[in-house]
């Protein structure tokens, strides 16, 4: 299960290059889906004790509430996410419906993981806006 065609998503690189016999059967353009039926198909699964492989990710409020159960999502591990690794990624309008495979795959070297965001940029970004709000405070 891959995002809607206007998130940014490497999905179709990293399952061509890396092998994985997957695709996302969502109803626009990329195959993907919007996020409200993303999260309605990951409750649907959990209900229904269905197997589902989709990409989330850990913060959010789905992922937190499948923790405990038969759903728990699990990480899968991609190669490392290299500087040169996401300058070879795909770039292209994933709305586009004449994207070809060539674009949407792009080269075998843009096939990794997501880049990791620092826990501490994080907080200290969101410390910063709270200043920034809350000044009288």
């Amino acid at each position: 299960m891959d995002f809607a065609c206007t998130w940014r998503s490497y999905f179709k690189q990293q399952a061509y290059h890396l092998r994985i016999a997957l695709e996302s059967n969502g109803n626009d353009a990329s195959g993907g889906y919007a996020y409200k039926d993303m999260v309605d198909i990951w409750k649907a699964a959990n209900a229904t004790r269905s197997d589902l492989i989709g990409q989330w990710w850990a913060t959010e409020t789905t992922y937190v509430s499948l923790l405990g159960t038969d759903s728990e999502l699990i990480k899968i591990t991609l190669p490392v996410a290299t500087e040169s690794c996401i300058e070879a990624r795909a770039s292209y309008d994933r709305c586009d419906e004449n994207a070809t495979p060539s674009e949407e795959h792009g080269a075998k070297e843009g096939a990794c993981g997501e880049k990791p965001i620092g826990l501490r940029n994080v907080v200290v970004g969101n410390l910063q806006t709270n200043i920034e709000q809350n000044k009288n405070l």
